[in-house]
């Protein structure tokens, strides 16, 4: 039992944190008609941008 606890213990310590060589960001996303959404991104380190399907520009805030 102790060890399928540790293994469950450290699964979710990599799997919530990083991907490796990735930046994690946490993203609430501002719809143009003022709905919000929540994202998660990984990427290169960049800053995330988002558009909607027209290609508008979305106001975002995120956090790493």
């Amino acid at each position: 039992m102790k060890k399928l606890l540790i293994v469950v213990i450290i699964v979710f310590s990599f799997a919530c944190t990083k991907e490796w060589g990735k930046t994690c960001w946490d993203c609430d996303v501002t719809r143009l008609d003022g709905t919000k959404y929540y994202e998660k991104v990984c990427n290169d380190g960049e800053y995330p941008k988002f558009k909607d399907r027209q290609g508008n520009k979305l106001s975002s805030y995120c956090s790493e």
